[in-house]
């Protein structure tokens, strides 16, 4: 989106939800465990998936994962902490940063050659934020399997076998009924349909 004066401008506001949200569900935490504080440390687990969820597929990016894991490693506040703390200023050094690094190997320039404000950089920098505000937190769906026996697996109508012997029909398990075979005393043979009917046929 073009600015006056023809700069490009990013939704830093949606950027910063956007890393936040990557950083909570990367914390190994609940959302509502977190303090205030921790729900702004961006580790190296967060901004894997980060990148991956936002470049992944896109050859003009091939290779970003390794330029974002050292432009983290530069933008953490105490290089003993194993995060970067999230500001909207934060974030904007980050993007520019990933651009820089990533633009010099296409353009043959050092780091120290390409300016930060070069239209390249920027125009870079832009699309690098677009990808990432369209980038999804969530849990990646399970895809059902092409061989089609997922179900099968699940549905206990059509269990066969000693599966079959082990659940009822309502998918419960039997127990060790179900497990086990448990000698039978009675002196019927073995399956016989009309055990325990004696009584009832006399009446």
């Amino acid at each position: 989106m073009a600015a006056e004066g023809g700069k490009l401008e990013i939704d830093m506001d949606g950027l910063l939800n956007k890393f936040q949200t990557f950083a909570i569900n990367s914390s190994g935490k609940r959302g509502e465990q977190l303090t205030e504080a921790e729900k702004t440390h961006f580790n190296a687990k967060a901004n894997g998936k980060l990148i991956k969820q936002a470049f992944e597929g896109k050859k003009q990016y091939v290779g970003i994962s390794a330029h974002a894991d050292i432009v983290l490693s530069q933008n953490k506040d105490d290089k003993k902490l194993p995060y970067m703390t999230l500001s909207r200023e934060k974030i904007d050094t980050y993007l520019t940063d990933l651009a820089v690094k990533h633009l010099c190997p296409k353009l043959k320039l050092k780091e120290k050659e390409l300016a930060r404000d070069d239209p390249r950089v920027v125009e870079c920098k832009t699309e690098m934020a677009s990808f990432i505000l369209s980038a999804d937190p969530g849990i990646t769906k399970v895809k059902e399997s092409k061989t089609g026996n997922v179900k099968g697996l699940t549905d206990t109508s059509k269990y066969t076998g000693t599966s079959k012997e082990r659940f009822d029909a309502s998918g419960k398990g039997k127990g060790k009924e179900g497990r086990v075979d448990i000698k039978d005393d009675s002196g019927y043979v073995l399956a016989y349909k009309g055990k325990e009917t004696y009584d009832s046929k006399q009446q």
